[in-house]
């Protein structure tokens, strides 16, 4: 076990520019979500048509990001 533990501490720790931006990346996919749930939670019966219409397009914005953001970063599920 010795001889593993030696090794593995011999190996440089590399940080990769991706581990800055992945934690940059999911506090903007928190705050998208949470900007969602905002908008869906402001629909209401006889709501103006104005808010009804921003609120149509905030919803087509949001499922394009999301659905963009699933494609381009999990391909294959």
């Amino acid at each position: 076990m010795q001889l593993i533990s030696d090794q593995m501490s011999k190996k440089p720790l590399l940080l990769s520019p991706n581990t800055f931006s992945c934690c940059r990346f999911e506090i903007a996919i928190f705050v998208l979500i949470f900007l969602n749930m905002l908008t869906m939670g402001i629909e209401h019966y006889n709501q103006p048509h104005a808010v009804f219409f921003v609120l149509e397009v905030s919803n087509a914005f949001f499922t394009t990001v999301f659905g963009l953001g699933k494609s381009t970063h999990f391909p294959l599920i």
